[in-house]
């Protein structure tokens, strides 16, 4: 399906080929009774890239109407997902010492641990490549949501 909408986005039907992409080739052909090829090459005939333009000026509106509805869903799920966070976080905050420290000791902890690594890798010991990187992606991790979320929290008046 992706070769497809390249296709179409390359034959400079992008509003279509993105909502092919957003809901797929069989959900347009339903909702505009249109028969879209399956191979990407069959989009070359002139004449079927004149039917699909049509198609897509003729229902322009409505395609960004699509695109714009799962654009929605989209931020919906990403701003409920912000907010599930911080409750769990204030519900932690609030459950008492050892909860509330967990965040900051696991981020204190990672940082040390992979402080030690880059010491000893210096010609101590041989440490493998595997737990350089997934200690690397677990330290990321960690620094982005405890400073990115906690600055979140602090902008939106959430101390504790």
């Amino acid at each position: 399906m992706l070769a497809l909408a390249g296709a179409l986005a390359s034959a400079g039907l992008n509003l279509l080929a993105d909502v092919i992409k957003q809901k797929g080739k069989g959900f347009v052909e339903k909702k505009f009774g249109v028969k879209i090829p399956d191979n990407p090459g069959e989009l070359q005939n002139p004449e079927l890239l004149v039917k699909l333009k049509e198609l897509e000026l003729k229902h322009e509106e409505e395609l960004q109407k699509i695109l714009l509805e799962e654009k929605e869903k989209e931020l919906t799920y990403l701003a409920t997902i912000d907010r599930e966070t911080t409750r769990r976080w204030l519900s932690d905050n609030a459950a008492g010492t050892v909860t509330k420290l967990v965040r900051p000791f696991t981020l204190v902890y990672l940082l040390l641990a992979y402080t030690i690594l880059a010491i000893l890798d210096q010609n101590l010991i041989q440490v493998k490549d595997l737990y350089i990187t997934t200690l690397s992606e677990l330290l990321k991790i960690a620094v982005i949501g405890y400073f990115s979320l906690r600055s979140i929290e602090k902008l939106r008046g959430v101390e504790k």
